[in-house]
């Protein structure tokens, strides 16, 4: 199934929800501050953006280094209270950029008002798949803030990163994981699922500026984020797939073939934010009430031959049981590694489903 064009985002919604903001101040309901950076043959494509603990973002900042003439970055270079190091230098072969002397703890952004304070980028991810090496020797000179990432266009017949095996030394996340390489020739970095970011950033910028989860930008003229309104919205088109019982919106390029090197970049600045653990809003999982319970056995009730406040008792029973999430309250966990303890214990590392928390319980095992 195609896009429609009613759930199609246009580059003029996506020019048109700006805050207001100077460029590069952080909100005040901001706590943490990603980057990404989008390897090209001649540019290097980058965005900053902030975020609350909800994933409600802010784009405080984007570019290209080197600018060229202002034609690739139509809002300019100009800084007021974003400062970044110049990441990059072209190199005389136009199509191998080279890296040069890059102080990542230079990366800040400040706040408004009396409350206002620097924030360091919390994470910044770089593209790997183009000049690994020259990335990756970066990113190991400027700090362990730098990673490496890597994107992965999972359709619905491939297996979901959440299905993946947890091997030792890997982190896993939602729809990302650090790989171990300690025994391989890869490079240090993050993979995560380019399908299901692409449709998550889709829903933040078509979420109504205001509400919670929604996207915007800074400035107040729409015209200035014309040509990266075009990088998010008009470079590339979904269809809907399904299989393995779920579905998954498959992203590829439009015949137009308009760059998406600032749509990767958001993706990327959101995985960053994920990393940093932000969560999105926390939601309880719905439990049926026993009442819902009751009135949807009342017919079997009378053939079973179970009195209601015998089946009431046992259900208020059957509510108190089983572990339940300190953080979203769900009751659904799968078990990550088991391993047997002193005194005849069983060790449990179980995961919450819904929040991705992690608990450890102790069994003891009864003769």
């Amino acid at each position: 199934m195609e896009q429609f064009a009613d759930e199609r985002l246009t580059a003029d919604e996506v020019a048109e929800k700006t805050t207001g903001r100077p460029r590069g101040e952080v909100p005040l309901a901001a706590t943490r501050v990603t980057a990404f950076i989008d390897v090209h043959d001649k540019l290097l494509f980058w965005c900053v953006c902030a975020w609350e603990e909800d994933f409600t973002g802010y784009i405080i900042d984007y570019g290209t280094f080197p600018t060229s003439g202002g034609c690739t970055s139509p809002c300019g270079m100009r800084r007021t209270r974003w400062r970044h190091p110049s990441v990059a230098r072209a190199a005389k072969a136009p199509s191998r950029p080279a890296w040069r002397s890059w102080p990542g703890n230079c990366w800040s952004a400040s706040g408004r008002g009396r409350m206002a304070c620097p924030l360091q980028v919390e994470r910044l991810l770089i593209d790997s798949g183009y000049l690994p090496a020259v990335a990756n020797a970066v990113a190991i000179k400027a700090g362990p803030a730098v990673l490496l990432s890597k994107g992965m266009g999972l359709r619905a017949g491939n297996k979901p990163m959440a299905a993946y095996t947890r091997r030792p030394g890997e982190r896993h996340g939602h729809n990302w994981y650090i790989p171990n390489v300690s025994r391989s020739s890869e490079f240090r970095h993050v993979a995560f699922d380019a399908n299901s970011w692409k449709t998550f950033i889709h829903a933040r910028l078509a979420t109504i500026a205001g509400d919670r989860g929604a996207m915007t930008l800074f400035g107040k003229k729409p015209e200035q984020h014309r040509l990266f309104a075009e990088h998010v919205a008009d470079s590339e088109t979904y269809i809907v797939t399904a299989g393995q019982g779920r579905t998954v919106h498959e992203w590829r390029p439009k015949p137009s073939r308009i760059d998406n090197h600032w749509f990767d970049c958001l993706v990327g600045c959101a995985v960053a934010a994920s990393m940093a653990g932000v969560k999105g809003p926390r939601r309880r999982c719905v439990q049926p009430t026993t009442e819902a319970i009751h009135a949807g056995r009342s017919a079997e009730e009378g053939s079973m031959g179970q009195s209601v406040t015998q089946r009431k008792t046992w259900d208020a029973a059957q509510d108190q049981r089983g572990l339940e999430c300190r953080w979203c309250g769900c009751k659904h966990f799968h078990v990550v590694y088991t391993r047997p303890t002193w005194g005849g214990r069983i060790l449990r590392r179980r995961e919450c489903r819904h929040c991705g928390r992690r608990m450890t319980t102790w069994e003891i095992s009864g003769v």
